[in-house]
Order: C-alpha cells, then structure tokens, then sequence
C-alpha cells in the first residue's frame, strides 16, 4: 500500500491525551481540613483566610497555568506563616476551586511522576 508515510502502512497515531484529574477522596479532603485548622490554631486562628487572600492576589497577576506550590512560594515570601502541615495548602486551594473562585486547566505528571495540577483565575 502506499501512502504518504513511506515507512508506515497508516498515519502515525497522534499521542493520547492525559488523564482527567481524579477525584479527590473524601479521607484527604478532611486530613487537609485538619491541617489547615491547626495552622488556624498555631497562628491566631486567621491562617486560612490570609491564605486564600495570598492565593486569589497570587491567581489574579500569575500567567495560566500555575502550580499551586508557586502560589505557596509566594504568599510565604510575602509573610504568610508557613503551615504545620503543608496539606494546609491544599485545603485552601481545594476551597477555592470548590467556590469556583479557581479553576483546574491541567493535569499532569511532573518528572518524579507525582501528579500535579495546574490552575487558572474562574
């Protein structure tokens, strides 16, 4: 057969898509919800809330996609005590995506093969 791939018999087939995201497990929704009430408890009961303002200013001037340990990065090294337990973070980013205040635009593997979700301002 010819064809206009001469050392293939088809079209190459184009690579497949990633994965949606998975859901996340109720278990590890509430050891986050835990996480982030103790940092409320270790910094005057007010670390969630500065941490979703730290995220939604850090959403609204960051180009999409983003990682969620950038906006962490960065509300750290502009004051936001860091957590007891870093799954106080995702508490904070899984409240916001939840509200539809952020959205998930990607979901990949990172070279360690961990997933990891990229975000965008809703």
């Amino acid at each position: 057969m010819v064809t206009g791939y001469p050392l293939f018999d088809r079209a190459p087939t184009p690579p497949a898509l990633p994965a949606p995201a998975p859901a996340v497990p109720a278990e590890r929704l509430a050891a986050a919800q835990d996480a982030a009430d103790h940092a409320d408890r270790e910094h005057g009961g007010a670390w969630a809330a500065d941490a979703m303002r730290h995220l939604l200013d850090f959403a609204s001037r960051a180009p999409a996609p983003w990682l969620a340990e950038d906006a962490l990065a960065t509300a750290i090294a502009s004051g936001l005590p860091e957590p007891p337990d870093r799954r106080a973070w995702g508490a904070v980013v899984s409240t916001a995506a939840r509200r539809g205040l952020i959205r998930r635009v990607e979901f990949r593997l990172d070279h360690y093969g961990s997933p990891k979700s990229r975000w965008s301002i809703a």
